[in-house]
């Protein structure tokens, strides 16, 4: 569990995703279409537009340790298993 740990370090120091973030972001976008959701729905579980859940995708906006568990948890799934895929990525 200590990339979880550095993971929210980061979080508190940067706005723009770092390579582990885009592979977290990755991993989150995969599991996404595995279960066939939608930007729109994972986005407002979110709270956040459909737009600025593309950008969080693309890699253009960071994902916060928060959003990654509700995110998790609409997609039925634990963000810690979300980290383990990016951490092998």
């Amino acid at each position: 569990m200590f990339f979880c740990s550095i993971f929210v370090i980061l979080k508190t120091y940067q706005m723009k995703p770092n390579e582990f973030e885009l592979n977290v972001i990755k991993a989150l976008k995969a599991i996404r279409k595995l279960k066939g959701a939608k930007q729109y729905n994972v986005g407002s579980a979110l709270g956040m537009t459909t737009s600025n859940y593309c950008k969080l995708e693309r890699g253009q906006k960071a994902i916060s340790i928060d959003q990654l568990r509700r995110a998790a948890k609409y997609l039925q799934t634990s963000y810690l298993q979300i980290l383990v895929m990016a951490e092998g990525e």
